[in-house]
């Protein structure tokens, strides 16, 4: 934000972007790990009216090794974008400096915030952290209950891990793709709102 003052929407949605695209290239890596030969569910368990479909132990003892593999990149992924971290000059910094309470703050808690520094405490207790802590409870939810269950759901109609994967790998292009416009929607549109 602070290289684009103005922008902060699109800067927003271009990082999250690369959330949503991250699940595009690990959807493929942690089925190339866990199911690599296309296996097919051969399980298969009556559960109240549905049947539900599981894997035979040559794909399930691949989990354990997966989330090993996956704990060693996200690592690596996390310190290579902590070393890529950098602020603007200090001119630069302060001149292009913005509060993030735009009108006048109704509390002393929210008048903290406007500060540079702002202890953990008096943030948990203005009115826009849990404002953006609900906002981003409920709009996470939905994607990550998605995210855990395509796969079950998908089963009961394609019995194939790999299109199911590729699937799941084309709703992640629309996933990060769509942070950008929504992004660029907040700066354009809600700009004239405050908070």
């Amino acid at each position: 934000w602070q290289y684009y003052p103005n922008k902060k929407g699109l800067v927003s949605g271009i990082v999250f972007c690369g959330y949503g695209l991250g699940t595009f290239f690990f959807n493929f890596i942690t089925t190339a790990l866990v199911n690599p030969h296309n296996l097919k569910p051969t399980i298969h368990i009556q559960e109240g009216a549905t049947v539900v479909h599981y894997f035979e132990r040559k794909v399930y003892k691949n989990v354990p090794y997966m989330l090993t593999a996956l704990s060693i990149a996200f690592f690596f992924l996390g310190m290579a974008g902590a070393l890529l971290l950098d602020t603007p000059n200090n001119v630069i910094q302060k001149q292009y400096q913005q509060p993030l309470i735009h009108d006048q703050p109704k509390n002393n808690k929210d008048q903290a915030l406007n500060n540079q520094h702002v202890e953990v405490s008096t943030a948990v207790e203005s009115k826009v952290f849990w404002h953006l802590f609900v906002m981003g409870t409920l709009s996470s939810s939905v994607g990550f209950f998605t995210a855990n269950v395509y796969k079950s759901y998908g089963f009961l109609k394609i019995n194939d891990d790999h299109i199911l994967t590729a699937i799941g790998a084309v709703a992640a292009i629309f996933n990060g793709l769509s942070r950008i416009f929504w992004g660029q929607f907040l700066d354009r549109f809600l700009s004239l709102i405050h908070i």
